[in-house]
């Protein structure tokens, strides 16, 4: 599971690995793989788990 700004440039991952069936949480703070703050803005969060693929846009709002 990633982040991707609007430029399409991955700026956190947040987690690689195999969950069980059921729902899960991930919580993204608004930190990049850098360590830094983003700005508050539209970002992409992008998942892919077997044969499936999904992308959802998030709002950061600081």
């Amino acid at each position: 599971m990633d982040v991707f700004d609007l430029q399409g440039r991955r700026i956190r991952h947040l987690f690689d690995g195999a969950l069980g069936a059921g729902l899960h949480d991930v919580d993204w703070t608004g930190i990049d793989d850098d360590g830094r703050q983003v700005v508050s803005g539209v970002y992409f969060i992008h998942m892919a788990t077997g044969m499936h693929v999904d992308t959802k846009r998030a709002i950061l709002i600081k």
